[in-house]
Formats: C-alpha cells, sequence, structure tokens
C-alpha cells in the first residue's frame, strides 16, 4: 500500500461525502429556480374571499392573490408564492377580531389550532379594534400591534407570528411588510 494514498475506507468516506454534496447542491437548485420561477408569475386575476365564513382562501387558479373582507371593508395584495393561503378568524371575549394569515405547509407540527387549520402556518395576522379598544392597548405596557391605519371607526394592527417558522416557509417571510403595506380600505 503507498502511503501517500488514502485508505480504501477514507476513499469510500470522501466518495459518500461527495455524493452528498452534489445531491444537495442539486437540491438547492432546483428549489431556487422552482421558487423564482412561482414568484414571478404574472398577475391576471384576483379571487376576492370574504370574512363571513371563519375560514376563507382564494380561488385555486389565480395567479394574483387579493383578499377582500367586506366586513371592515379592507383589501391585502398577495404574492403568487402565496397561492393556497387561508384567512382564519377569532373573535376574542372582548369582541377583538384577528384574522390570521396562514399559509400550507408540510411541516408535521402544524396541527390545527386557534390560529391555523392542520397543514398551515399562521405566519402573520391582523386584528380590527374599535378606536377605544385601541387606544386602551396603546396606555398598556408590553407588546402590542403595529398600527397599520385608522378609520372613523376601527384600528387596524398587525402582528407577526412568534416562534420559528416551518423551513418551507422560507423566502415568505420577506414578503409579510410587502403584504402589510398593501392593505387598502375601501
Amino acid at each position: 500500500m503507498n502511503p501517500n494514498q488514502p485508505s480504501p475506507m477514507v476513499r469510500m468516506w470522501l466518495l459518500i461525502v461527495l455524493i452528498v454534496v452534489i445531491i444537495a447542491a442539486g437540491l438547492y437548485y432546483y428549489f431556487a429556480i422552482y421558487n423564482q420561477n412561482s414568484a414571478s408569475t404574472t398577475a391576471t386575476a384576483s379571487p376576492v374571499a370574504s370574512s363571513s365564513a371563519k375560514t376563507s382562501s382564494p380561488s385555486p387558479s389565480a395567479t394574483t392573490l387579493t383578499y377582500t373582507n367586506t366586513t371592515y371593508g379592507f383589501t391585502l395584495t398577495f404574492p403568487a408564492s402565496w397561492k393556497g393561503y387561508k384567512m382564519k378568524e377569532k373573535v376574542f371575549t372582548d369582541s377583538v377580531i384577528t384574522y390570521y394569515v396562514t399559509v400550507p405547509t408540510t411541516d408535521p407540527s402544524a396541527v390545527a389550532s386557534d390560529s391555523n387549520d392542520a397543514g398551515y402556518y399562521s405566519s402573520f395576522a391582523i386584528t380590527v379594534y374599535t378606536l377605544a379598544q385601541w387606544d386602551t392597548l396603546q396606555a398598556q405596557e408590553g407588546p402590542r400591534d403595529t398600527l397599520i391605519t385608522k378609520n372613523t371607526t376601527y384600528a387596524f394592527g398587525w402582528s407577526q407570528a412568534n416562534g420559528v417558522p416551518p423551513s418551507d416557509f422560507g423566502s415568505k417571510s420577506d414578503d409579510i411588510k410587502v403584504i402589510i403595506d398593501s392593505f387598502k380600505l375601501k
């Protein structure tokens, strides 16, 4: 055996590491290209989801994702990569209404809760406050929603989800501010 050559066992491990690196690079390239193509879809249609149901979602064939809340008169626009999102409404005991924005995930820990259905991740929330509720919230210490806007009756706040998002949430976290900035009152 030549002392300058690695042993057969070392060569086998080097080959295994090389194969794993090649597979990982291929998967990274595939998902990077796949996500880039799905995010650059041209906008052509606007589905409307009503707030009358507890959970609502856009039509599956749409490429422009616009949520319209007819109860409180606001809209949000989502990038095409948010296809399959749902709005989950929760009314709290003090009559504060929160709309959790949820997206599909393959993460097995995404079980049903107050803020999401099974198989969905609750990425952020829009909360509707009366002006008095908003003023009370602002007078309290601790974490609170960020104001989006107010009208003569309501204040609209938002908050990002707590915890670590699932691995398949990817670059969607970068989209949240853009979605919030798209908030419009009718």
